[in-house]
């Protein structure tokens, strides 16, 4: 694996996207100070997943994208992108090139990328784990790495150690092992406190789970007598109404004689009654006459009436139809005048478009022309650029030589009296590390003060987290409230339509008759349906039209009288009773007359019972048979009222049922329930759907609801969670400021120590001020012939930029002429094709306008002859009204005359009408004791259905299902006497939790289900405890054994670079492998063994690459950028630096951040990088030779 490419788009400098490409070896980054060239190791530190603002030299991580110059606007985001190549897979994915990508907005928001795939931090981190090439690694070291190797504190310097030594992913695998552990112990403790509640809930739940039992088993025992009890009322039931079946039977055989000798007495009156309907018939004859002439009379003067109302609306008419022909033709000749005028100026309008198009093209041809000299002038600073660049690269050594020396001498001079200011620096720092000391106290203080406020906010938390507790348990309660009531509707549908196959309600006959027709389709053929099926009655007088028809519901109506004849037969054949047919080709219907009809005007009257009905056409003679005599009103009152009207000449019944028959009778009383049932059975099985779907509607919204409740109850507890992590959080803060305080005390003694190495220092110093000063002398001189060639070529290169600027302002002014003149032609274009547009909308005008004007002439004429044509109608009408009315007078006296004979033969017939009324009433009591007992037979027939209903809404059950509970043997008073005992005995069990059963066993599957799982946390837990020791002691075996080979390491390192002397690596604690600091002590040749911290400066950065070279032959990571980490060495120590990058680049590739010529001579690769524009980094040239030649 190795770093094949560098892409950088608005990160610090680099507001342009540059990219580097690297190959094996050495490459080199050069450029002049304050050039942005350290922002290229920043950018790799920063793609490779930095969190630290500060390591990245900013204040928050928004400072890495660039923030804009005087002449270039700030970003809105910045990314960098690191290309590998992963053919040897050193990168545990499956691609052979890998691209990660780190990018941020200035908003906050970041993103990263693996292969342009989004993905997490962690997944970065993870990719290059254990690789030394991670953020945490030592493959980017820089002068902040370097002075966190040497500055740090003993038990931080670990950290690249253990990267080295390869621990990093066995201390990340415990972290998350002990991370598990923790959460394991928190899920323990949560559910120790479940299976406590629990247990407290199983003793209860028990003793009513027993209780419930037994409660069942009495219930089921209740069910088997309450079930026999109910088969035995229903056989009597049954023979009661067979019994009234009969007696029905003998009153139609009294009814039927007392007909035949009512028919003898009307036979007797037969001839005065033809007589009397002869005479009836003249009158009807000359009343007809007489209402047609009257009619004929209004009709014609109502028509003379009609005809002057239409002479005077034509005339009206045709005023207001010339008054708009005239508006017409007025707009018309405007229309066309305004489109004479819109055609002028289109004309004018492409003439100018065409113009200003000329003129366009020859702008853009003249931004051609200067495109061409701006790229011309662009080619000629590249070259001027490359000329300078050599000569910058060559003063660029000369001045990193010379503010070498001039450092060192600068150093030199102010180190005697850095001595005796030391003294009194250590003082005032002492008192800085006092100041600091009672920050980090006050921060403590500050971080008790967070602890107490996240505690308050777990504690409202765990108030609101009960509170939506009790509402998810309320909201429970309605799910299962609302769901009881659908359960129930449900069963009253499904025995509604069980009932209704069953055919439950009609009579023995009727149900035999149609379970063949159902089952026998030649059968099917020959009825039509019962009564009651074949209408539609209106909940409203529902009860009426029971009354009304009472068993007549159930007749059944038939094609023909073939069919008919046919059922009889098969009832006679099956014996299974008797039933009414009503053949539709032979029934007469009976209606209102007139006469009748014209009472229904009364208050109170609702309509005809046929007519409030709604029923297929084909059985309109059937309905009307059965109700176009009777009339519905809304009252008692009303129907008194309306008898008294009609003589009682029809049927009447109020909304309550109660009837006024024809002949004066009336029936009529409380009813407890409903009649049969049968017409409100489809109307309740229809509600009862639409209810059934509201009510499963609201059970899903309050189980919404609860849903709803659940989340906001598990986001408090998740919101809980984060708070306690928190509060972890802090306490780990409170811990590390306590920390801080220590390290703070022993700071302040160390600065007491430092003295000592400065007065040491200052003496070596003042030996080589003299050789520094002849040197510096030396090259001043070359600086100022260099110098001066640069200033020419920069010369060169701002006269044409100069140049280049002015051409391209000449063009961006040429660009603005041409941008006004497409705005001025989009208007004009604009306005064309606006003016076309009103051309064709008033043509279309026009065209209507002129249809309207020719329609409205046209009316004119029309409307004139119909004038005429009316004046003659109205002198027509004048002759007849002469006719009619002497007609009409004639009439009169006839009618007259043939009244007086009538009022004679009525008297006569008086006698006869007596007699036949003793008839009459004779056999209404009859049909009185008929009905009596038909309300009999409803009554045991209601009192079945009613037993029957009960039994189904109890234990939802039909009388020919229950059969399979019959016991023979039990009398029905020992089922009464038995279901009476077994109630008694389950009063006695108070009241019972039937669901204690199931939630007992719900409690007890749960609490063994708890104790299940609490074990299995408690098996994890322990398996974590053994993973997290055999991590530890992985860790503590490999770090000891690697630590002593980086040691050894070093050692010789430190002797190579430093020419002899000796250095070491210790552990502070080796008793304590995984957690105690590394110290580092070296001896460079002629000086005693002392701790890092009282090196040199030159001293330190040489340590910290021979560490830094001793980690990498121990385990060489596949890339390692070094920024200026040579930058305080001599050349000698430079030589030698730049001599073991060599030996190590066949195993790592090495990317060196320079300014020193030891190091870039040591490249097989360089780049530079070159602030041209303030603030603005650029990569003048893609790539150089060592030489200074360009490869590309």
């Amino acid at each position: 694996m190795f770093l094949k490419k560098l892409e950088i788009y608005g990160f610090k400098s680099f507001p342009d996207r540059i990219e580097i490409q690297f190959e094996r070896g050495i490459t080199g980054i050069v450029g002049p100070n304050g050039s942005g060239k350290s922002n290229i190791g920043d950018a790799v530190r920063w793609v490779l997943g930095e969190q630290s603002a500060k390591s990245l030299r900013g204040g928050k991580m928004e400072d890495v994208i660039f923030s804009g110059t005087e002449k270039r606007k700030p970003l809105g985001y910045c990314e960098v992108a690191l290309t590998f190549d992963n053919e040897d897979r050193g990168l545990d994915i499956d691609y052979t090139e890998v691209t990660i990508m780190r990018r941020v907005y200035r908003s906050g928001e970041g993103e990263y990328f693996i292969n342009k795939n989004a993905c997490r931090l962690k997944d970065i981190v993870e990719l290059f784990r254990d690789t030394g090439s991670g953020r945490e690694g030592y493959s980017v070291v820089g002068q902040g790495k370097v002075d966190e190797i040497l500055s740090a504190k003993p038990e931080d310097r670990r950290q690249v150690f253990e990267e080295a030594a390869g621990v990093m992913k066995y201390k990340a695998r415990k972290e998350e092992a002990a991370r598990k552990l923790d959460h394991t112990q928190q899920n323990m403790a949560r559910i120790e406190d479940i299976v406590q509640e629990l247990e407290i809930q199983i003793g209860p739940l028990k003793e009513q789970s027993e209780t419930a039992r037994v409660y069942l088993e009495l219930r089921d025992q209740l069910r088997l007598a309450d079930l026999n009890a109910f088969l035995l009322q229903n056989e009597r039931l049954t023979e009661r109404i067979s019994g009234y079946e009969q007696s029905l039977q003998a009153l139609g055989n009294q009814a039927e004689a007392q007909s035949e000798e009512e028919a003898q007495v009307s036979a007797q009156r037969g001839v005065l009654q033809e007589e009397l309907q002869a005479l009836e018939a003249q009158l009807d004859a000359l009343h007809a006459k007489s209402a047609q002439a009257g009619t004929e009379l209004e009709r014609t003067e109502g028509e003379q009436r009609l005809e002057a109302e239409k002479e005077e609306h034509l005339r009206a008419e045709m005023r207001r139809v010339e008054n708009k022909r005239a508006e017409d033709a007025q707009l018309l000749q405007n229309l066309r005048e305004q489109t004479a005028g819109n055609r002028s100026a289109v004309e004018v309008r492409e003439k100018e478009i065409l113009r200003l198009k000329g003129e366009w093209q020859a702008l853009e041809e003249k931004i051609g022309q200067a495109d061409r000299q701006i790229g011309e002038k662009e080619g000629e600073i590249e070259a001027s650029k490359a000329r300078v660049i050599d000569t910058l690269n060559r003063l660029s050594d000369i001045r990193s030589r010379k503010t070498h020396l001039t450092a060192l001498q600068q150093n030199a001079k102010n180190r005697i009296a850095e001595m005796e200011r030391e003294g009194e620096s250590a003082a005032q720092q002492q008192h800085t590390f006092a100041d600091e000391l009672a920050q980090a106290r006050q921060q403590g203080q500050a971080l008790l003060a967070d602890k107490a406020a996240y505690t308050e906010r777990i504690e409202k938390n765990t108030a609101q987290s009960q509170a939506l507790e009790g509402q998810q348990a309320q909201a429970q309660n309605e799910v299962r409230r609302i769901e009881a009531d659908w359960q129930s509707l449900r069963s009253r549908i499904e025995l509604l339509t069980q009932m209704k196959r069953e055919h439950e309600g009609f009579q023995p006959s009727v149900r035999s008759i149609l379970s063949a027709c159902a089952k026998n389709e030649a059968l099917g053929h020959c009825i039509c349906g019962v009564v009651a099926e074949l209408m539609h009655v209106p909940a409203r007088i529902e009860r009426a039209i029971e009354m009304v028809l009472g068993p007549a519901l159930q007749n059944i109506v038939t094609p023909d009288e073939q069919a008919a004849k046919k059922m009889i037969e098969y009832l006679k054949h099956t014996q299974t009773g008797r039933a009414t047919f009503l053949p539709v080709s032979s029934m007469v219907p009976r209606t209102l007359n007139p006469r009748e009809r014209q009472t229904l005007s009364q208050p109170g009257c609702i309509g005809v019972a046929s007519e409030l009905v709604s029923f297929d056409e084909r059985y309109r003679n059937v309905m009307e048979y059965l109700l176009g005599r009777t009339v519905v009103v809304e009252n008692m009152e009303a129907g008194i009222a309306l008898s008294k009207v009609n003589r009682s000449a029809f049927r009447i019944v109020t909304l309550d049922g109660d009837l006024f028959n024809a002949g004066g009778s009336m029936t009529g009383g409380s009813f407890r329930g409903k009649a049969t049932g049968i017409l409100s059975r489809a109307r309740e099985l229809e509600e009862g759907k639409g209810k059934l779907d509201a009510l499963k509607s609201e059970i899903l919204q309050k189980r919404e609801r609860v849903a709803q409740l659940q989340q906001q109850s598990e986001a408090l507890s998740q919101e809980s969670l984060e708070l306690r992590a928190g509060l972890n959080a802090l306490e780990v803060d409170i811990a590390r400021e306590n920390e801080r305080c220590s390290i703070l005390s022993q700071n302040r003694q160390e600065r007491a120590n430092q003295a000592a190495r400065f007065r040491q220092e200052a003496a070596q110093l003042g030996e080589t001020l003299q050789d520094i000063e002849s040197e510096l002398a030396q090259i001043a001189q070359m600086e100022q012939n260099i110098e001066g060639n640069t200033s020419s070529s920069q010369e060169d290169m701002t006269q044409t930029q100069e140049q280049l600027s002015a051409l391209r302002q000449d063009r961006a002014a040429l660009q603005e002429q041409s941008t006004a003149l497409q705005v001025q032609l989009a208007a004009w274009e604009k306005e064309y094709h606006a003016d076309v547009r009103d051309i064709d909308r008033i043509g279309r005008d026009i065209a209507r306008l002129e249809t309207e004007v020719a329609r409205a002439e046209e009316d004119v004429a029309r409307m004139q002859r119909e004038l005429l044509d009316a004046r003659g109608r109205q002198e027509k009408l004048k002759d007849e009204l002469t006719v009619e009315r002497g007609a009409m007078d004639a009439l009169q006296a006839e009618l007259g005359e043939k009244q007086a004979l009538r009022t004679q033969k009525q008297e006569r017939a008086a006698a006869l009408e007596a007699r036949r009324e003793q008839l009459q009433s004779e056999q209404a009591a009859v049909l009185e004791r008929q009905h009596r007992i038909d309300v009999q037979k409803t009554r045991a027939e209601l009192e079945m259905e009613n037993l029957q209903k009960r039994i189904w809404d109890e234990y939802g059950l039909t009388y020919g299902t229950a059969q399979e509970y019959r016991r023979e043997g039990m009398s029905l008073a020992q089922c009464n006497n038995q279901a009476g005992e077994l109630r008694g005995r389950i009063r006695e069990l108070g009241d019972v939790n039937v669901n204690a059963i199931e939630d007992y066993k719900q409690v007890s599957q749960r609490y063994e289900f708890m104790n299940a799982q609490l074990q299995d946390l408690q098996a994890a837990k322990e398996d974590l405890i053994g993973i997290i020791e055999e991590l530890q002691k992985k860790m503590a075996v490999q770090f000891k054994e690697r630590f002593a080979i980086i040691n050894e390491n070093f050692k010789e390192i430190f002797s190579q670079l430093f020419g002899g002397g000796q250095a070491e690596l210790r552990l502070l604690d080796e008793e304590n492998l995984l957690e105690c600091g590394i110290e580092v002590v070296a001896q460079p040749p002629g000086k005693k063994l002392q701790m890092l911290s009282l090196l040199s400066g030159g001293e330190k950065a040489l340590t910290a690459i021979a560490i830094l070279f001793a980690m990498l032959r121990l385990k060489p990571t596949p890339f390692c950028i070094l920024d200026e980490i040579e930058a305080a060495l001599d050349e000698a120590n430079v030589v030698h630096f730049a001599q073991f990058l060599h030996e190590y680049a066949h195993k790592t590739q090495f990317v060196v951040i320079t300014h020193r010529k030891g190091t870039m001579e040591a490249a097989d690769a360089l780049y530079g990088i070159a602030m041209e524009e303030k603030g603005v980094s650029r990569m003048l040239s893609v790539r150089m030779e060592p030489a200074g030649e360009a490869a590309v």
